[in-house]
């Protein structure tokens, strides 16, 4: 299985369904669940960082195709980068 696949799956399953009960929002999806829709891709990302760290975890626009973008959200939002 590949970074995000599980996600990714998901979404494109619920996808018609998400653009209608959750029009222009960001999902913010982690294994197989939609884990809260937020008005802002920042404020998605923000959550998501909060409830799985360092991830992954998918922010996808409601209706729109699940484009991987890859970007780490610890150094974008300010959040601790531990180092072994």
């Amino acid at each position: 299985m590949t970074i995000l696949e599980a996600e990714t799956a998901y979404y494109e399953k619920k996808r018609k369904e998400l653009k209608r009960t959750k029009p222009g929002r960001f999902l913010l999806i982690h294994g197989k669940r939609l884990h809260g829709d937020y008005s802002t891709v920042e404020k998605a990302v923000a959550a998501g960082t909060r409830k799985f760290g360092q991830g992954p975890f998918l922010v996808v626009k409601s209706g729109e195709p699940a484009q991987l973008e890859f970007f780490v959200p610890t150094i974008a939002y300010g959040a601790p980068i531990r180092c072994a």
